[in-house]
């Protein structure tokens, strides 16, 4: 296992090129496919819950770029692994900035400490989450000059929810799943886009809140 930032970037390196995964919805869960076995794609692709899923993410934040949003992802996670998961599967680059932990928050394990090469998608102490994601909303928020109704978290946790009241806005994802169509069209409302119709449940999305704010 991994915990360490660098160390789980190639812990994750080395999981896409051991060969084809999928998502299982049933159980939730990142599914090695058997040799042979079509429709397989990535482990980072599968985390996001499949290639479908990740084409709907790309289509969903080109969406609320055009429309002037400004996205953030806010975790609690590693950075780099972050990165590098957004990164491969050609998400990154719809978010403005990536807070979260880095270096060696969470120690290091025999394979971190095997696994030393460093990575340009490691954070810096820019990236560094060092308080509650509320207050560093409140900080993002005052730099961009937003009001309360300029901004919106979306989280799963509802506690985190609780923490932005007075803040900024909040979409709750309580399947803890991803989102879900409801929330990317009620997302698509807050930002001014089309609402498209809902047909499928959600799967996992993007790894860790983002903090977006609609155009002024």
């Amino acid at each position: 296992h991994s915990q360490s930032e660098r160390g789980q970037i190639h812990r994750l390196k080395m999981l896409n090129e051991s060969g084809q995964y999928s998502y299982s919805a049933s159980s939730g869960q990142v599914v090695a496919c058997p040799p042979g076995t079509a429709g397989g794609g990535s482990w980072t692709s599968a985390a996001l819950g499949g290639a479908q899923r990740v084409a709907e993410l790309k289509a969903f934040f080109s969406e609320l770029k055009a429309a002037g949003v400004k996205a953030t992802i806010i975790t609690k996670g590693n950075v780099g692994a972050c990165r590098y998961l957004m990164e491969h599967e050609a998400l990154l680059h719809f978010f403005e900035q990536v807070f979260g932990q880095v270096g060696t928050f969470y120690q290091e394990s025999d394979f971190d400490k095997e696994h030393q090469e460093a990575s340009e998608l490691e954070g810096g102490p820019e990236n560094e989450l060092r308080d509650s994601k509320a207050n560093l909303i409140r900080s993002l928020m005052a730099k961009e000059g937003l009001k309360e109704a300029e901004a919106v978290l979306v989280e799963d946790d509802p506690q985190e929810i609780s923490s932005v009241a007075g803040i900024c806005g909040s979409v709750f994802v309580s399947a803890r799943k991803g989102m879900t169509g409801n929330e990317l069209n009620e997302l698509r409302k807050l930002a001014g886009c089309k609402v498209t119709a809902v047909a499928t449940p959600g799967a996992p999305g993007v790894p860790g809140p983002p903090a977006g704010s609609p155009p002024k």
